[in-house]
């Protein structure tokens, strides 16, 4: 089962949860609520929820009802860990993770290597459809500058 959307800003690709969940159909977003023990049985059943319908995209549903988890709590915190940081345990944390996804990458079939891409993809596409004109902007800006020091970094080698 593959399903890609934005909640609440937040990127997904799967899951439901037991507890507070999102319940998406192909014509619908229901925010909060709890989950009906016979909706796994194949009837639909769902108490408690507000709607909330959200911008949707790159929906492949192979089930009639998917669930999408909301649970953007532990997004928060990790976000507001990352920017409490010093510049020490950020570039630390950043060759960490360098040195996980190169591990990861090491070991990836094509398969896997091509789902990663086509994952990365859609993320940047999401990302890029909920952006403004003065993100785009600073994106651009912050590339241009990206560019420009690696084309520097490269002349300094030879």
């Amino acid at each position: 089962m593959l399903l890609s959307a934005i909640v609440d800003g937040i990127y997904a690709d799967h899951a439901h949860t037991a507890g507070s969940f999102t319940y998406l159909a192909s014509s619908q977003l229901l925010i909060g609520g709890g989950i009906d023990t016979n909706m796994f049985h194949g009837i639909k059943g769902m108490t408690n929820f507000v709607g909330c319908l959200r911008k949707l995209f790159g929906i492949f549903l192979y089930s009639s009802y998917i669930y999408l988890s909301k649970n953007s709590s532990r997004a928060r915190a990790g976000k507001v860990a990352r920017n409490q940081e010093s510049s020490v345990h950020a570039e630390l944390r950043r060759r960490q993770q360098a040195e996980r996804q190169s591990v990861l990458r090491a070991t990836e079939t094509p398969l896997q290597a091509r789902v990663r891409s086509e994952r990365q993809a859609m993320l940047q596409a999401a990302r890029r459809t909920i952006e403004t004109p003065e993100q785009l902007q600073a994106r651009r800006i912050h590339n241009a500058e990206m560019q420009t020091t690696r084309r520097r970094n490269f002349m300094r080698k030879d």
